[in-house]
């Protein structure tokens, strides 16, 4: 069963904040590979990569199993941001960090015969 709550390619319309279990963040790479970036859990988001930058979303978000999401359409952020610019700020460096691990996951080397451990896991 697919779990996919936002897939790679979207436009991104919202911020999803987990309240209750878990998701997938994953990426495919030029070799057409999903890979796994990172686990998201309980109180934290996901949404924003798409919906800060205007840009599809670069990743894949799965359901880990049942999954509860707060969303908050574009326009309550935007005015959540207005009233308190802190929280911009801070979904920056979010943005910024997850960037950077989405990256590393479409850079990595996934040739079977490389005797390196990689920082992300390959998806069946």
């Amino acid at each position: 069963m697919d779990h996919s709550n936002n897939r790679q390619g979207e436009p991104g319309k919202a911020l999803y904040i987990i309240i209750a279990g878990q998701a997938l963040v994953t990426v495919m790479n030029e070799f057409g590979m999903d890979l796994e970036v990172m686990t998201i859990l309980r109180g934290e988001f996901f949404g924003e990569m798409a919906l800060f930058t205007g840009e599809a979303s670069p990743v894949s978000i799965t359901a880990v199993d049942d999954l509860q999401v707060l969303v908050i359409y574009s326009d309550a952020v935007n005015l959540m941001i207005e009233r308190q610019p802190s929280l911009g700020r801070e979904i920056g460096q979010i943005i910024e960090a997850r960037t950077k691990a989405v990256n590393m996951a479409q850079q990595a080397d996934v040739s079977f015969n490389a005797e390196v451990e990689l920082p992300i896991r390959i998806l069946k």
